[in-house]
């Protein structure tokens, strides 16, 4: 069974590939952002080291306010790359959990699992997978998803945008640790995944 990483910027897209791959083709996804939420949610450890951190005021009843996390971590380098490196072991190992579920105890075999990562690039893990696929799509067309969709502003965008990899990059690093990737273009309309899962599964 392979593990496949799928990545891309904000507004690419992942999340409709993901969809896809689930629903038509049966692939299990494990999800960062769902892993993370649940590792501040529900982890005593981690959630008592945020606190102590960035105090109470990014919880909301016990739940994370999504708003004021984000202007937390995206409005600053070094509390992002510290949140990645406080959650970046737990979710791997989860991950590493899951993957041993589907190889060795569920009844329906799978030929690949994905993980979803926004920034996969971020740290070294990426070099561990089979394969990455990078989901690309016109900055405009981003934007205008992500200000339908998620109801934020350009401004927040263009922050977010401006930390992420751009897709020539990230090839370059995949390439130099010799990491096969896939680019799919998503600038909507109906999407033939048959080279892709090709590409997953040879």
């Amino acid at each position: 069974m392979k593990k496949i990483a799928i990545t891309g910027s904000i507004g690419a897209g992942k999340s409709h590939i993901v969809k896809l791959l689930n629903e038509q083709h049966g692939i299990p996804v494990f999800n960062c952002d769902k892993e993370a939420r649940k590792l501040q949610e529900e982890d005593p450890y981690t959630k008592n080291a945020i606190i102590q951190w960035l105090g109470h005021s990014v919880y909301d009843f016990g739940e994370v306010d999504v708003k004021a996390m984000g202007e937390a971590l995206f409005g600053n380098d070094a509390n992002l790359k510290r949140m990645e490196a406080l959650i970046a072991g737990p979710i791997m190992a989860n991950f590493h959990k899951f993957c041993y579920e589907h190889q060795y105890r569920m009844k329906d075999k799978v030929p690949f699992v994905l993980y979803e990562n926004a920034i996969l690039m971020n740290n070294k893990s990426y070099a561990t997978f089979d394969g990455v696929i990078v989901v690309d799509a016109d900055t405009d067309i981003r934007l205008e998803r992500v200000m339908t969709n998620r109801g934020v502003s350009e401004e927040y965008f263009n922050s977010r945008n401006n930390k992420q990899r751009s897709v020539m990059y990230i090839r370059a690093m995949l390439e130099n640790k010799r990491v096969p990737d896939f680019v799919i273009k998503n600038n909507g309309g109906d999407l033939d995944l048959k080279e892709l899962i090709d590409f997953c599964t040879y």
